[in-house]
Formats: structure tokens, C-alpha cells, sequence
């Protein structure tokens, strides 16, 4: 995709998977900005942000891209990361530490949220989308995680290690309850 300018309005169509949209909406505000440019209007910030096009105007640059992945290749990722968790539970005995809602957390730009709860739907569990760094779309991936604490943490973090190890860009969310 070429480069456009990217504002919130923008970056929220992009993470939504809606990219013609994004697309549309990009080159009618460049459209608007060059009508005022000929017009002789400044643009400037402040009368960007009173329009409420966006709450900030971000350099423009390339979209973040996600390598494809197909369904098939996704389901196997969530299974295995499903069984992963499963695997690493060290049972009742080994929960001391701080309670927590440790969980693995995945990031496809460009990958709509409904595919991915169909996959993980496919899967046996689910995912929840949450921002994150910025704002940007993540997604918690619910596999069995028993316990409240350390055996939770193990068992996520087996699920994340499971994902990486199968070309799914994964990170750990810790929080401490």
C-alpha cells in the first residue's frame, strides 16, 4: 500500500481490518487539505483538531504489516498453544505468588477481529480485543488457564512460547491483581 497520511480516524479503520475504508477516508482528507491549500487557507493544527478529524495527526507513514497467515495455520497455532497451557500446569499445589491476570496476547494488524474469533472458535477458545501501547489492537487469547497465580502465569506463558514458536507474533500481558 502507498504511503498516506495517518490520523486516529484512519489508524482505528486500518486495526479494524477495514483498509478500502481507510483508504477512502486518507485521500479524502488529503483531498480537503489540498482544496484549502489552494484556497489559501492554512492548515494548521489547531484547526485540524477543532474539525475533530482526529486527536493527533501522525507522520505519515507505511501500514504495519502482518505476514499472512491462513485459517488453517491459525487454528493449529491456537490448538497447540491450547495444549501448550495444558501441558505446563503444575497442578493445585504450585499457586503461590500474586494473584494476576497473566495471559498471552497477540497482535495481527490488518486481521479482522471476526476471523480470528472464528479461528479460535475453531480452536476451543476464544479471544477478547483490548488497546494496548498506544492504542493499538490486541488480542487476549483465552486458553485454559487454571489457578490464580504463579500456576496461571506458567501455563500463559507456555501458551506464548507455543505461539511464538509458531510464527504468531505473541507477547506475555502480565498484571498483578
Amino acid at each position: 500500500m502507498a504511503d498516506f497520511p495517518m490520523t486516529d480516524r484512519v489508524q482505528q479503520l486500518l486495526d479494524e481490518g477495514r483498509e478500502q475504508e481507510a483508504k477512502e477516508c486518507a485521500a479524502a482528507l488529503q483531498a480537503k487539505w489540498f482544496e484549502d491549500a489552494k484556497a489559501g487557507k492554512l492548515l494548521n493544527l489547531s484547526d485540524l483538531l477543532a474539525t475533530g478529524e482526529a486527536l493527533h495527526v501522525h507522520a505519515t507513514k507505511k501500514r504495519e504489516r502482518t505476514p499472512k497467515i491462513d485459517r488453517a495455520t491459525l487454528v493449529h497455532a491456537f490448538r497447540e498453544a491450547a495444549a501448550a497451557a495444558v501441558s505446563a500446569d503444575p497442578g493445585p499445589d504450585a499457586d503461590g505468588g500474586t494473584c494476576n491476570f497473566d495471559a498471552p496476547a497477540i497482535r495481527l494488524p490488518g486481521i479482522r477481529e471476526k476471523f480470528l474469533a472464528e479461528c479460535a472458535a475453531g480452536a476451543g477458545i476464544s479471544v477478547d480485543a483490548f488497546e494496548w501501547f498506544g492504542g493499538r489492537r490486541w488480542f487476549w487469547v483465552r486458553v485454559p488457564l487454571r489457578g490464580q497465580a504463579d500456576r496461571r502465569s506458567r501455563m500463559a506463558e507456555a501458551a506464548c512460547r507455543r505461539l511464538k514458536d509458531l510464527g504468531v507474533n505473541a507477547v506475555m500481558y502480565y498484571q498483578m491483581d
